[in-house]
């Protein structure tokens, strides 16, 4: 199965291209969307996500939990770029 992609193609025109462009350009459109509004106010919109969460509301502080003196999380380094 490695190398079915060699063996495979999609027509032109096919149901799976057609699909393929379709979310490629919604998702454009979503980018161009948020560039334009920001993050924060395409969040307050519900535009993102289509969830909508106020700039200014939430749990803040209140909902943030500590994390004890032996809380490893590896991928943190991983995402900064360090090994």
């Amino acid at each position: 199965m490695k190398d079915i992609g060699e063996e495979m193609e999609f027509k032109e025109g096919g149901i799976c291209r057609q699909r393929a462009h379709l979310v490629l350009d919604n998702t454009i459109k979503l980018l161009e969307e948020l560039v334009k509004e920001g993050l924060f106010t395409a969040l307050e919109k519900g535009i993102f996500g289509d969830v909508k969460r106020p700039k200014n509301g939430g749990k803040g502080l209140a909902g943030v939990t500590l994390k004890s003196e032996n809380y490893l999380n590896p991928f943190v380094e991983l995402m900064k770029g360090k090994k």
